[in-house]
């Protein structure tokens, strides 16, 4: 339920309104930072290029490309 701030008369009233916004704009902040953190943890240096890489392989035939050298290092050996 939402405080009706119409009805504020005195400075206490105002002194536990604000109090009571302040908690909550400090649980927000705190629940944002937590949410920054956990995002730049995700998307260090290192879990940016594993993703790249992932991302190429996925796209290149690299089984194809390893065969086909796999066979030309064969053929040269029998030579």
């Amino acid at each position: 339920m939402k405080p009706d701030y119409r009805k504020i008369k005195t400075i206490e009233e105002i002194d536990l309104a604000l109090r009571a916004n302040k908690k909550k704009i400090d649980k927000k902040a705190d629940l944002l930072k937590r949410k920054f953190d956990k995002a730049q943890d995700f998307y260090s240096p290192s879990t940016l290029i594993t993703e790249g890489v992932r991302n190429v392989t996925t796209s290149l035939p690299f089984y194809g490309i390893i065969l086909t050298l796999m066979r030309r290092i064969r053929r040269l050996q029998k030579k």
